[in-house]
């Protein structure tokens, strides 16, 4: 018989390389027990959760796969193909299995035969892959924006009824609406998202799933204040507000302030931007800091020890962030960069400074809706390390901070940046945008803040005109 012809095996299939990806089609034919053994094992990295799941479906299996080390592993439990039970050292039934879709590898060993102990699972293979690829994408969104279980939603002003709420709900994803309505109900300033989930008794892929839909549809906004609606629900009557991006206009640096008051920059916050942050955040320095007489400060010895709580840090950073681009305003910047350099400055350690524009291709106006921005944004917050600091250094002018960093290890963080933003947010193509960017160093380009921040610009402006990627300070005119 010709090769051609041959009828295909098991392990044919398995060697073509069945386990790229999920495939549109499983071969036919009655496979040896060995062979479907060979086709469920293996690892996550190889096998997908959902292409195992339809594997297992095909060929209408009786058995158990174990997931993970032996001493911390999933155990799915396979009845004539259908998952059945499933369970592991933190959760039981469906939600075991919703934890599989996010696990980047893991060994997989498949045992046929012995049936299932219980039943834990009601949805389908169809249902249980669809649940676990869109809590994928959850995950992606709410990471994308920063939001873990440790973030505090906000509620956009203004005030909706129950039979508005619904309404709003019902051209969402479909998502049981008490549960929804409970959830909107329970977040308010002082309840992040894990408390609002073990208040309603939620397993994490459930109310990930309700936080990424309510922050969707706009019924929610991001702890830094800005807006995740989806375009196809944001501003029904026109299209997206704007921003300003490509070259700025002129070389004059804005005015470094001297000092930057806390208390300025909550005021200024709350005068420009939705009240229910700084609502929030009076009300939890309210609740522990209760107002003492005119002129009082309480002294002595304090009565237990204080214990740091990441939640107050969230909203103090958020205080501190443009809502509609999630980094540091200018005067934010400006702060730390003063602070940064008198860091520098005593223990006599580098500094850099870098500055960069955005050009974008002519029909696009100069101008970048604020999600299309708030993407860039992010994939370069994503790049740079935690410890750097990004935000907007003035009007079309972004910064990035990078303490105890040289130019020379500032032009590989810029290389990295350009190398990876194609491929982090594609969906800017439209917009074709090119980054220019100026790098200045301490104590190599400058010893004071002035001549810093004069430089880095000066080189920003190089780069644009001749329309390279980036110039050096002390090497202005010459492309890096």
């Amino acid at each position: 018989m010709s090769v051609e012809k041959r009828k295909q095996t098991l392990s044919d299939w398995v060697k073509r390389g069945a386990t790229a990806s999920p495939p549109d089609r499983l071969p036919t034919g009655t496979p040896e027990i060995s062979e479907v053994v060979q086709v469920l094992s293996g690892d996550l990295s190889d096998k997908s959760m959902s292409w195992l799941l339809m594997a297992a479906q095909h060929y209408d299996v009786t058995g158990r796969l174990f997931v993970g080390p032996a001493a911390c592993n999933v155990t799915l439990q396979f009845g004539l193909g259908a998952p059945v039970h499933a369970y592991s050292p933190f959760c039981t039934g469906a939600e075991a299995v919703m934890d599989l879709f996010i696990w980047k590898d893991g060994k997989v060993r498949f045992e046929p035969g012995k049936p299932p102990d219980s039943a834990s699972i009601q949805e389908s293979v169809e249902e249980l892959v669809s649940r676990g690829e869109d809590y994928i994408r959850n995950l992606a969104f709410l990471g994308q924006h920063g939001i873990s279980e440790l973030s505090f939603l906000l509620r956009p002003s203004g005030r909706l009824n129950d039979g508005e709420l619904r309404q709003r709900l019902a051209v969402g994803k479909p998502i049981d609406l008490n549960l929804q309505t409970d959830f909107f109900g329970s977040v308010y300033g002082t309840a992040n998202l894990k408390d609002v989930a073990e208040r309603l008794n939620l397993p994490q892929s459930q109310w990930v799933a309700i936080a990424t839909n309510l922050l969707e549809l706009g019924l929610l906004i991001a702890p830094n204040g800005c807006s995740l609606k989806l375009p196809d629900h944001r501003h029904e009557g026109g299209g997206f507000p704007t921003i300003q991006m490509n070259v700025p206009p002129t070389l004059a640096p804005s005015p470094l302030p001297a000092t930057v008051i806390p208390g300025e920059v909550t005021q200024k916050f709350t005068k420009n931007s939705d009240t229910s942050l700084p609502r929030s955040f009076t009300a939890i320095e309210s609740a522990e800091h209760p107002p003492l007489g005119t002129g009082s400060v309480q002294m002595g010895v304090p009565p237990k020890l204080i214990a740091l709580d990441p939640s107050k840090t969230e909203v103090v950073w958020a205080l501190l962030k443009k809502p509609d681009t999630g980094i540091l305003t200018a005067e934010a910047l400006h702060f730390f960069l003063d602070r940064e350099f008198a860091r520098a400055y005593r223990f006599k350690t580098s500094l850099s400074l870098v500055l960069f524009c955005v050009k974008l291709n002519a029909t696009a106006d100069g101008c970048m809706s604020p999600a299309d921005c708030a993407l860039l944004t992010t994939a370069v917050n994503k790049v740079k390390r935690e410890v750097d600091m990004m935000g907007h250094f003035g009007p079309q002018v972004f910064g990035l901070l990078l303490p105890s960093v040289d130019a020379y290890q500032a032009c590989v963080l810029v290389d990295r940046i350009n190398t990876e933003l194609p491929n982090m947010v594609p969906e800017l193509g439209r917009y074709r945008p090119s980054l220019h960017f100026g790098i200045a160093s301490v104590p190599l380009d400058a010893t004071d803040l002035i001549g810093l921040v004069q430089t880095a610009q000066r080189a920003m402006f190089d780069a644009a005109n001749l329309n390279i990627l980036k110039v050096q300070a002390n090497q202005s005119n010459k492309p890096g």
